[in-house]
């Protein structure tokens, strides 16, 4: 556990950066596909970088909405934990307010919302954070 807190902790001194170095663009599919990608292989840097696609601009594109959103639930359902405190610990360089904005419309209905708030009741994180996410999702 502490080894993969200090993992945790280390990854997230990094800036966001993709494959090779390159700055994160907003509503980047390339992200999204990266992050498809490693579903089974995710890291706290993997989840800053989806994140930091995440912007109002977005909303225009489609294919990256339906896209982004589907992987937000999906990546919110396996890694609650990891996702949270990405968003918890890097509010400031996420544009924070956009992704708990598409927390309160799941595209597919893939997840389960009921059993996602039991979930991230159970994550320990700041109170107003959880309660936050919580309020967002039950709007679905």
């Amino acid at each position: 556990m502490k080894v993969m807190l200090l993992f945790f902790f280390m990854s997230m001194a990094l800036a966001p950066q993709a494959i090779f170095g390159q700055e994160i663009k907003k509503c980047d599919s390339g992200i999204l596909k990266n992050t498809s990608d490693q579903l089974d292989h995710l890291t706290p840097t993997l989840v800053l970088n989806f994140l930091s696609t995440f912007d109002q601009s977005c909303v225009n594109n489609a294919e990256f909405s339906e896209w982004s959103n589907e992987l937000l639930f999906t990546l919110l359902n396996q890694n609650t934990e990891m996702v949270l405190l990405v968003i918890q610990d890097k509010g400031k360089d996420i544009d924070k307010k956009s992704i708990l904005k598409e927390m309160e419309s799941q595209t597919l209905d893939k997840v389960d919302i009921l059993k996602l708030i039991e979930k991230v009741k159970k994550v320990k994180l700041s109170k107003d954070i959880k309660d936050e996410v919580i309020s967002r999702l039950s709007k679905n």
